[in-house]
C-alpha cells in the first residue's frame, strides 16, 4: 500500500474575498500521486444560516461534542428541555442541566 501525503495551503482569492460576507466560498483541491486532481467547493457551510443543520444534524452534532462528559441520559434532557425551552418556568434549571462536574 502507497503512504498517502498531504499538504494544506491557505491561498488568497480575490474574487472569494470579494463575495464575502454574503458568500463564503471555500475550495478544497486534492492532487493524488498519479496526478489525478480532484475539486470540491462550497458557499455555504452545513450549519450556516444558508445550509442549516436538520434537527437530525444538530442533535448529532450536539451527541458527539457531548461525547465522554455528558452522559446520554442528561443528553437527553437537555434536548429535550431545549426543544421545550419556550415553556421554561425556570432557567435556573435549566442551567443546571449544563453543569459539567469534574
Amino acid at each position: 500500500m502507497d503512504s498517502i501525503g498531504c499538504a494544506m495551503a491557505a491561498v488568497n482569492n480575490s474574487d472569494m474575498a470579494a463575495m464575502f460576507p454574503g458568500t463564503k466560498r471555500a475550495i478544497a483541491t486534492i492532487k493524488t500521486n498519479d496526478g489525478r486532481e480532484f475539486v470540491e467547493s462550497v458557499d455555504h457551510a452545513t450549519g450556516s444560516p444558508r445550509n442549516p443543520l436538520s434537527d437530525e444534524e444538530l442533535i448529532a452534532k450536539f451527541r458527539a461534542n457531548c461525547d465522554g462528559v455528558i452522559d446520554a441520559a442528561r443528553q437527553d434532557a437537555i434536548i429535550e428541555a431545549i426543544w421545550a425551552f419556550d415553556q421554561c418556568p425556570d432557567v435556573g434549571e435549566f442551567m443546571k442541566l449544563l453543569v459539567v462536574k469534574h
